[in-house]
């Protein structure tokens, strides 16, 4: 494993993704795992972990804590985050698929919860992920955070509904919001792509896990 750091933008922000590669001649696929809001790491290291133990390089590109929309600015702030973390982990992939042991037409996604809604967006713009395994993922996200009960989210959310620019919040995300697989899981090969659905979640609600596979074309699942 070795990490690396990639300048995004031209605000000079930051993105740190850990490489996990398997020293070998031979071109092995790639996953690209997007991590879970809350909590550590450590989940998405044990995944790759896994990974790289059975032969595929894996790449876990992280969502850096200040990429959080403030109170003040969290409708347009939240979309313009959601689209820096999506080309964070596109801009990870360009330099990634240069490595002469890494097979392009052998890219996949793994993600959990806003991880494999992250993944989803992506697997839905962007054709060298080929195979893609969400877990606890779902679209709609105004509505995700309307009903979630993780603790961050309520917090974030509470915390701007008390600014006079949030008024309607739900409603103005819902206009604003265009990095949500509600509007690009039609783009995704559903014959290569696995869900994980969790029949009793109350941080990304199971009728929004359900939403997202019908939008991606009822895909192989298991609950």
């Amino acid at each position: 494993e070795f990490q690396s750091t990639m300048h995004t933008s031209k605000r000079n922000d930051v993105a740190r993704m850990d490489y996990y590669d398997l020293k070998t001649p031979e071109k092995t696929p790639l996953v690209v795992i997007s991590p879970p809001i809350g909590g550590s790491n450590d989940i998405s290291r044990m995944f790759a972990e896994i990974f790289a133990d059975n032969g595929l390089a894996t790449v876990i590109v992280y969502r850096l804590k200040d990429k959080l929309p403030e109170k003040d600015d969290y409708i347009g702030g939240l979309e313009a985050r959601l689209k820096q973390t999506i080309l964070d982990t596109r801009k990870a992939l360009d330099i990634l698929v240069q490595y002469p042991d890494i097979d392009a037409d052998r890219i996949g996604t793994f993600g959990i919860s806003l991880g494999g809604i992250k993944n989803a967006v992506l697997a839905g713009i962007d054709d060298r992920f080929k195979v893609n395994v969400f877990v606890m993922a779902g679209e709609n996200i105004p509505y995700i955070l309307q009903k979630s009960s993780e603790k961050s989210i309520r917090r974030k959310v509470r915390e701007a509904r008390t600014t006079p620019a949030n008024e309607n919040l739900f409603e103005k995300l819902a206009e604003n919001v265009h990095s949500d697989p509600h509007n690009l899981a039609q783009y995704i090969d559903d014959e290569n792509t696995l869900m994980f659905i969790t029949l009793l979640d109350s941080v990304v609600p199971t009728k929004s896990q359900l939403k997202l596979k019908r939008s991606i074309g009822n895909p192989a699942t298991i609950y």
